[in-house]
């Protein structure tokens, strides 16, 4: 598995730990369709933890998140309070790792997450574009944002909507949702 991971990420941190300013990330952009069918799981959850742990030379943050919702999951996995994420990237004493395109968490924030399944925690699917921070804008609605800071897409023109109406995100996952993946 760390193996698997550490291919994975190799592309992430050449761009990340190259000591000339690289601006930017590039991933294949996934619709909201794409992200719904893809996710393993998608909950409304809010940030309880993260603590950064080295492997390695690597830099990992830990994320706990206690799930106020499930979208999306299997049943024995929506028994569950919380789950754990693992993100590459994160402060540790002196030492900090910016892996752009991955997205951060602080503590307390309210997050939509569309999640992939790793053998021991959850990956933010697309980087990015699996995380969407919840808060009310200035009317006092719910809006979903996502942070693009550093990434840029593939075959998009354009970019994806960065803020969005909440209820309308959840009106559209429950619509993609296969009848077959909520019991």
């Amino acid at each position: 598995m760390t193996a698997h991971l550490n291919r994975l990420l190799s592309p992430l941190l050449v761009v990340a730990l190259t000591p000339v300013v690289a601006g930017a990330t590039t991933v294949v952009h996934l619709p909201l369709p794409k992200l719904t069918r893809l996710a393993d799981v998608i909950v409304d959850a809010r940030v309880k933890q993260t603590t950064c742990h080295r492997q390695g030379k690597m830099l990992f943050t830990h994320v706990t998140v206690k799930v106020s919702t499930w979208y999306k999951g299997t049943r024995s996995v929506q028994t569950q309070a919380t789950l754990k994420l693992r993100v590459p990237g994160g402060k540790l004493g002196q030492d900090r790792l910016v892996v752009v395109g991955m997205p951060t968490f602080r503590v307390g924030e309210r997050v939509l997450l569309f999640l992939r399944r790793q053998p021991r925690f959850y990956w933010p699917l697309g980087l990015q574009q699996g995380k969407f921070t919840i808060s009310r804008d200035r009317r006092g609605r719910l809006a979903a944002r996502r942070d693009f800071g550093g990434t840029s897409f593939l075959r998009l023109s354009g970019s994806p909507p960065g803020r969005l109406d909440y209820l309308q995100v959840v009106r559209q996952v429950r619509r993609y949702i296969p009848k077959r993946a909520t019991p």
